[in-house]
């Protein structure tokens, strides 16, 4: 059977132009190809002979500089795809803010954002908002607003980083949401998760 390329496809967005030849004669020609290789565990830790360990760290240590993360201070997996890059993102998440607050976090979602994120929230039980966002793909703050759980976030959080436009203060508690959101930063991430931990 001859392989054609297509003219047109609708949904996922695949680039057919790309040529791969390299990369398998690389992946073949070493034997690569020949073993089982895991990416299971902590890639900074001490792993058995099938875990990847060794190259996801490799890939971390180029990209972190890339990025703005000290070579000296990072830690972090490779997935193999967005829709695993999410899971681990929304598990760890999720574990960081429960041991912290006692509470299931509440997910917010941009509607454009990939589907994954709301079956993977469903699939860990979490309560998941979808968001409705712009023509660029940005929550419309508005939309948030609506469905914030405001007796929950910490006032100075929502203010400072405009999470819900009007804060009745008649209701407060800790903050336990993660928000799913595109265009940000390691700047703006590094500065909400230190106002986070001193919030809570």
């Amino acid at each position: 059977m001859q392989v054609r390329p297509r003219e047109s496809i609708r949904g996922y967005p695949a680039n057919y132009t790309g040529r791969l030849d390299g990369f398998y004669e690389w992946y073949t020609g070493n034997g690569m190809g020949n073993y089982l290789i895991n990416n299971a565990g902590d890639p900074f830790e001490e792993a058995g002979a099938l875990s990847s360990g060794d190259f996801e760290r490799e890939v971390i240590e180029f990209f972190a500089p890339l990025y703005g993360f000290d070579k000296e201070d990072l830690w972090g997996i490779v997935t193999m795809s967005g829709t695993d890059g999410n899971n681990h993102g929304i598990y760890f998440g999720v574990n960081c803010l429960k041991k912290k607050t006692g509470k299931n976090p509440i997910v917010y979602v941009s509607d454009e954002a990939h589907y994954s994120n709301y079956r993977l929230c469903d699939l860990q039980n979490l309560d998941v908002r979808l968001i409705k966002s712009n023509d660029m793909g940005q929550m419309i703050p508005d939309s948030l607003e609506t469905a914030l759980d405001v007796t929950r976030p910490c006032k100075e959080l929502v203010a400072k980083y405009n999470l819900a436009c009007r804060y009745d203060e008649r209701f407060g508690g800790e903050l336990a949401h993660i928000v799913v959101m595109q265009h940000v930063n390691k700047e703006i991430i590094d500065k909400f998760i230190k106002d986070l931990s001193s919030s809570l």
